[in-house]
C-alpha cells in the first residue's frame, strides 16, 4: 500500500511542476502566421497548434511559445507514418531534424545550432543507400556532401574569353 501512495503522490506532484500547453486545432481557429509571429483568434499564441488530414488523422503538431516555433514539430504522411521529427528554439532549428520518405526509410538526419547546420548530416537515398555524410562547422562542411561540382557551357567560355583563348 505505501508504494501505491508513493507513487501516486509522485504522479500528483511531478503533473504540478509542468504546465500543461493549450492545443489548437489549425481547422477551428484563425491561425495567422505574420512577420515571423504566429497569433491564434487575434492573440499571440502559446501553445500547441496541430493539423488533421481530412480522415481525422494527425498531420502534424507543432509548440509555440510567444508566437514563435519553440518545441518539437511532428509531422506524418496520410497513411500515418512518421515525415518529420524537429526541434525548434525561438523560430529557428535546434538541435536534430529527422525526415523518412514514405517508405518509412530515413531520408536526413541533420543537426543544428541557432539554425545553422552544426555537427554531423546523413542523408540517405530512398532504397537506404548513403546519398552525403558530412560535418557542418562553422559554415563549411567537410566530407561527401552529395553535391557535384559541375561548371556550366556558360562559365567555360567566360574562362577562356577572359583567358584568351577565344
Amino acid at each position: 500500500m505505501k508504494e501505491i501512495t508513493i507513487g501516486i503522490l509522485l504522479i500528483v506532484f511531478s503533473s504540478c511542476g509542468k504546465q500543461e500547453l493549450q492545443q489548437v486545432d489549425q481547422a477551428k481557429h484563425s491561425v495567422v502566421f505574420k512577420s515571423g509571429i504566429t497569433s491564434v483568434d487575434g492573440t499571440v499564441y502559446t501553445g500547441i497548434i496541430y493539423g488533421m488530414y481530412e480522415g481525422g488523422d494527425t498531420a502534424f503538431v507543432q509548440e509555440y511559445k510567444e508566437g514563435r516555433k519553440d518545441g518539437v514539430y511532428k509531422m506524418w504522411y496520410p497513411d500515418g507514418q512518421q515525415k518529420r521529427v524537429a526541434h525548434f528554439a525561438n523560430d529557428v532549428y535546434e538541435g536534430n531534424v529527422k525526415e523518412w520518405f514514405p517508405n518509412g526509410q530515413l531520408y536526413r538526419s541533420f543537426n543544428y545550432a541557432n539554425g545553422q547546420e552544426q555537427g554531423m548530416q546523413t542523408m540517405y537515398w530512398d532504397n537506404g543507400k548513403l546519398r552525403a555524410n558530412y560535418e557542418s562547422k562553422n559554415g563549411r562542411k567537410y566530407g561527401l556532401t552529395g553535391i557535384k561540382n559541375c561548371t556550366s557551357p556558360w562559365s567555360d567560355s567566360v574562362d577562356k574569353l577572359l583567358i584568351g583563348g577565344m
